[in-house]
């Protein structure tokens, strides 16, 4: 049993980081002088930190981007700081929902609170200071625009997010239930 679980475990965050990539790095497109890119490749990494906990989220991050690095880097060398940042987003909904409990009360909360915190993490401080940093521009200067973005951007990972997690979790009581 432990095998097959482990084995579920290893195709589902696979399948996350495939799905991070092909979002991120097909289906994405930068504005602003490369400072923000809009795309919806943040939402396998909450779901990955949600739906398999913390270690698991940010190793899915980690191999995100990797791997969408490795396959389209956008003209860019390696930045830790936005590597960290992809970490982050799968690790810190991970240690939301510990914190919180990961009941199913208050998913909705909970996935808001997730998302908003690992967005202030990543999104404002270590994706904006990398960007800043890599381009040679002052940190407020980058800062501005991309506040704007993520303010716009939360609602929408909030509202996904939210959706594949309780679709995810009905799917899973369904296939418990059924043996």
């Amino acid at each position: 049993m432990k095998n097959t679980q482990n084995l579920r475990i290893l195709a589902g965050a696979g399948l996350l980081v495939a799905m991070n990539v092909i979002l991120s790095r097909f289906f994405a497109f930068q504005i602003a002088g490369d400072t923000i890119r809009i795309s919806l490749g943040n939402i396998p990494l909450y779901v990955a930190g949600i739906v398999f906990g913390p270690k698991i989220g940010g190793t899915v991050g980690a191999a995100a981007d990797l791997l969408g690095y490795a396959i389209n880097s956008f003209g860019y060398a390696f930045n830790s700081f936005i590597f960290l940042a992809s970490v982050f987003r799968g690790l810190v909904p991970g240690l939301v929902f510990q914190l919180m409990g990961n009941n199913g009360r208050k998913p909705y909360f909970k996935v808001s609170a997730a998302i908003i915190l690992a967005e202030i993490a990543s999104g404002v401080f270590l994706t904006t200071y990398g960007l800043a940093w890599q381009q040679k521009l002052p940190f407020l200067t980058v800062l501005g625009p991309r506040l704007a973005s993520i303010a716009v951007q939360i609602p929408v990972y909030i509202i996904i997010t939210s959706l594949l997690v309780q679709t995810l979790r009905a799917f899973r009581a369904s296939r418990q239930a059924e043996g």
